[in-house]
């Protein structure tokens, strides 16, 4: 198993996922799309996993026409398998469909596509994550806030003008969340230039289990809303108060 993190100012991993602003969400730096072609990406995991528009596809197929050294692409849009496969790069893609790979049957269409990976969704138990085993790459998050919706409506943005809120300055802005009545959790929202999204008001800390995860290939650490380097305290599997293993230790209990 080899870690993986997203870009950040502490830069601790040798495999990185990098991304810009015109293809990439949810990422805690972004580049532009000059500064990536620049790069030596063979360690380099390029994200292009936002939902793609119409207007998109034009510069989308000029970028991914120059992405052939990369290690790897990250996709969610199925118009970036569509691009890929007229440049023989579909060898190069990881499916990351966020919370819906949570059973090995649905492995089976993308093995038979020959790509290179695929993303486990993370709300899943232990005892099912390690029954994954695949001719395909497993990808998955180990450690970060968890993303829980995607739109590409700007649902705060609409919020405040039917409220007469003032707006502007909350484009970006990673500080705001959603409070449910009858819930203590702080569920972490942000609105960008793509859309809208919302996250775990947790911090998912799958450390604890990093011996048994023997089969997955690249386990993720995502620093998005994250300002310290966890690196350390996670290989050695210090868990903080806002952190959780999640739905990992969750049991079945049937009743009648």
């Amino acid at each position: 198993m080899e870690f993986v993190s997203t870009l950040n100012k502490f830069n601790n991993q040798k495999l990185q996922i990098i991304g810009c602003k015109s293809f990439s969400v949810r990422l805690p730096i972004y580049l532009k799309e000059d500064e990536i072609l620049k790069l030596d990406l063979s360690n380099t995991f390029v994200s292009l996993n936002k939902i793609m528009h119409q207007r998109d596809i034009s510069n989308l197929e000029s970028f991914i026409s120059k992405l052939g050294d990369a290690k790897g692409i990250i996709f969610s849009d199925l118009s970036v398998f569509q691009i890929a496969k007229r440049y023989n790069l579909t060898h190069k893609l990881i499916y990351d469909p966020q919370t819906l790979i949570t059973n090995v049957m649905e492995l089976k269409f993308w093995e038979e596509m020959n790509i290179y990976g695929i993303f486990v969704s993370p709300f899943i138990r232990i005892d099912e994550l390690l029954s994954f085993k695949s001719s395909l790459k497993i990808f998955f998050i180990g450690y970060g806030y968890l993303p829980l919706f995607y739109s590409k409506r700007k649902l705060i943005t609409n919020y405040c003008m039917h409220n007469n809120i003032a707006y502007e300055n909350l484009i970006d802005n990673k500080d705001l969340y959603l409070k449910e009545e009858l819930r203590d959790g702080k569920y972490k929202i942000i609105e960008d230039e793509n859309g809208t999204h919302v996250f775990t008001p947790y911090i998912f800390n799958a450390s604890k289990y990093l011996d048994e995860i023997t089969n997955i290939d690249y386990l993720v650490l995502d620093y998005n809303f994250i300002d310290e380097d966890f690196y350390d305290r996670f290989i050695n599997k210090v868990y903080n108060a806002n952190e959780s293993d999640g739905f990992l230790s969750q049991k079945i209990i049937y009743k009648k």
